[in-house]
This record gives C-alpha cells, sequence and structure tokens, in this order.
C-alpha cells in the first residue's frame, strides 16, 4: 500500500480509467461486426439457394425465350477463348453471346472473329475502335452489347468466367419462375497462392459484412448488390433505367447496376455458385492488389473520410483480436478473444465456401494486412494521379466523381 501521507494523483487515476475505456470499447467494436456476420451467415444461408439447387426444368414446360449473353472484352487473348467456349457449349436451347470488343491491342479481335466463324448460330462479335466522350470503356461495351440484345433476359459476365453447362439454362429458368429483375451467382474465385487466397477470403467477409445481400432479396429493403462476373437483368428492367447510360462513368459498374435496378422497384434474386461458375479474378497476388486500385476508392465514392474509416474498420475487426487477447485488462481480453474465436470460425466457413480451404480460418491478418495496402494504393494512386488508368485509358478524378455510387 502507499504511504498514509501521499495522496493518489486524480489526473493519472482519471488517465487510467480512459485507458481502461478505451480497451473496452476496442473490444466490443472488434467483437460487433463477427456478431453481425455469424447472425447475417446464416440467414443468408437459408435464404439463397446453391445453383445445383436450381430447377433443370420449368414447372410449366414452357419453353425458354431467348437469353442474351453479354461480355465486354479488352486485350483478353489469353482467356477469351476458354469462357467463350464454355458459354457456346451451354445446354441453353435459346441463346445469343454477343461479344463486345473494346478496342482491342492484342489478338482478341481475331480470336472472336474466328469464334463467331465457328459458332455462327450463337456468337456475334461486335468492334469497338473508338471511345465516346464521357464513358468508361468498359461501360460503353456494355451499353453497346445491351443495347444489341434482344433476349428477355441479358446476361452481363466478365470475359474470363467459366460455366458448368447446364448454368445458363437452370439460371433463367429460375430467374423466370421467380419473376426477377435481377439475378446474381456469386462465383468461385479461382487462386493459386496461399496469400492470394487469404486476401480474397477477407475481401468476401468485407463485401458480406458491408452489403448483407440476402437482405437485397428482400423487395422493400435498402439493400442492393451486384456480381461483375454474373449479373442477369430482364431486359424490361434494363430499357427501363437506359441501361448503363447512368452508369457511364462508374467504375463499379455491376454494383451500381444492381442500385439502378432495386431502387427502379426490381425483385432481386442470388445463388451461390457451388462451383459451376469460376473465375480468376486476376493472375496473382501483385494483379489483386492492382485489380483494387480503381474499385476500391470508387467505391467510397472517392471520400478520403470514408476510406479512412473502413482501414480502421478493417484493422479493429482482422487485426486487433490477435493483438488484444494478449494485453489489456482481463473482461477486456475475454470479449476479444470471443471475437477472436468468432473470427476464425467464420473465416474458416466462409474460405470453405469459397472453397480456397478451411486453413484460411487463421489468415484473416494476414489478409486484412494486404487488403489494406490495396485500399490504401487505391486511395493514394487516384489522388495523386487525378484519376485513375484503367486498360491504357485515363479518367480523371473529376469526371468520375459525377457519377457516385
Amino acid at each position: 500500500m502507499p504511504p498514509a501521507d501521499k495522496k493518489l494523483d486524480p489526473h493519472a487515476i482519471v488517465a487510467h480509467i480512459r485507458l481502461i475505456m478505451i480497451w473496452y470499447i476496442l473490444s466490443i467494436m472488434a467483437l460487433l461486426p463477427w456478431v453481425r456476420l455469424i447472425i447475417n451467415g446464416a440467414a443468408a444461408s437459408k435464404a439463397i439457394p446453391q445453383m445445383s439447387d436450381l430447377p433443370e426444368t420449368s414447372a410449366d414446360d414452357e419453353p425458354l425465350g431467348l437469353l442474351s449473353v453479354v461480355v465486354a472484352a479488352r486485350n483478353e487473348a489469353g482467356e477469351i477463348e476458354k469462357a467463350l467456349r464454355s458459354l457456346a457449349l451451354q445446354d441453353h436451347p435459346n441463346m445469343e453471346i454477343i461479344v463486345v470488343n473494346d478496342r482491342s491491342t492484342d489478338a482478341t479481335a481475331e480470336i472472336l472473329d474466328r469464334l463467331a466463324a465457328e459458332y455462327q448460330d450463337k456468337i456475334k462479335a461486335v468492334h469497338i475502335t473508338e471511345l465516346p466522350a464521357g464513358w468508361l470503356g468498359k461501360c460503353n461495351a456494355l451499353q453497346q452489347g445491351g443495347e444489341a440484345a434482344t433476349g428477355e433476359y441479358i446476361l452481363f459476365a466478365d470475359a474470363d468466367v467459366k460455366f458448368e453447362k447446364s448454368v445458363l439454362r437452370r439460371s433463367h429458368l429460375y430467374a423466370r419462375a421467380e419473376e426477377a429483375d435481377q439475378f446474381c451467382v456469386f462465383p468461385d474465385n479461382m487462386a493459386d497462392s496461399f496469400f492470394e487466397k487469404a486476401m480474397l477470403n477477407v475481401f468476401a467477409l468485407c463485401f458480406f459484412l458491408g452489403f448483407t445481400p440476402h437482405k437485397a432479396m428482400v423487395r422493400n429493403s435498402g439493400k442492393y448488390v451486384g456480381v461483375g462476373a454474373f449479373n442477369m437483368v430482364s431486359t424490361t428492367m434494363y430499357r427501363k433505367i437506359k441501361g448503363h447510360t447512368f452508369l457511364r462513368l462508374q467504375v463499379v459498374d455491376d454494383v451500381g447496376l444492381g442500385k439502378l435496378i432495386k431502387f427502379s422497384g426490381g425483385k432481386v434474386r442470388i445463388a451461390w455458385s457451388g462451383g459451376m461458375v469460376n473465375v480468376r479474378w486476376q493472375e496473382n497476388l501483385r494483379g489483386m492488389i492492382r485489380g483494387l486500385e480503381k474499385n476500391f476508392f470508387a467505391a467510397t465514392n472517392y471520400s478520403v473520410f470514408v476510406t479512412l474509416l473502413m482501414v480502421i474498420g478493417v484493422i479493429i475487426t482482422f487485426i486487433w483480436p490477435w493483438v488484444g487477447v494478449w494485453v489489456g485488462p482481463t473482461g477486456a481480453r475475454i470479449i476479444v478473444g470471443m471475437a477472436l474465436l468468432m473470427q476464425i470460425v467464420t473465416a474458416a466457413a466462409s474460405a470453405s465456401k469459397s472453397r480456397i480451404g478451411a486453413v484460411h480460418g487463421i489468415t484473416g491478418q494476414m489478409g486484412a494486412a494486404l487488403l489494406l495496402i490495396a485500399m490504401i494504393n487505391s486511395a493514394w494512386a487516384t489522388l495523386k494521379n487525378g484519376g485513375i488508368t484503367w486498360r491504357d485509358s485515363f479518367y480523371p478524378l473529376k469526371d468520375l466523381k459525377q457519377f457516385k455510387l
């Protein structure tokens, strides 16, 4: 005990109490996102069907109408042929594939023309040689493809997606039976390296934490969703929202399309791929970080403040539990220990569902560190350059800000 004549410093007491409060606040902040993810994850698992569970035949025996598939391609010579052949070999009985070559400088144009000649009844190649002012290259290509589409549904898909042969038939049947205006499939992201998979898993968890996609299927909710690899929309709705016109300088065009549809009264349906829709997001870890360079800052509507909040959120949610469990008051350590346990279990479940391995339940801190690098790099590069460079075209920030998400 301190000597009787020595008074306790009230400032020190206040400072100590404040420090304890900070520990507890950090611990609770680390715990709450995982509670939310577990609750929403359980709800999403029940609400969102697997692609393999979708009907293979029509309940009313009504034949399927025409399905249009629109793919925008720029310098995709390495992957485009495999993707288009997987589309051409679909068992959908009535479909057209419109591939829009967006000013490619490699062999993409030649490959498309060859495949269009081989699959004359299915594949149509559209070549764009000039980019109109005030448009992103991809958005313009999707708009051109959408205008050429004549099906009752239009599937917007990326140029590197691989499909199991029954995917389009099942999707069309399900969307029609549900009278959906938008139908999205969350693909399985293929990755090779350990660190790619760690980063992908954290990205997926952040996506679900931010968008709670199963709630997008609730008609009167304010939630919406979009998936670049598989965004199927009814042609009637697409014409109603004037296609990609209002998204012409929107970098996150897939989510933007989902937002337009939802806030235009559209009905949304979603499915898990379950291995039937696969995409290789980027070639390697460096490519993943560079790939997010154009997307992340755009997703914050080019806000430094929002970016800072998200950076802090990722640190507290994914990294702090691995530190806080060892330091601080006992009660706070117990709370943050619960957060860490929930992180491991939830991340492992997410990684298993994504087919990248349950071991990534314990790599959240690594994946988060890599995601933080990508997030900060995206904001820094965009601000430093005064815009983004995407597929060899530069788009000024002052123009991009006119089309916020």
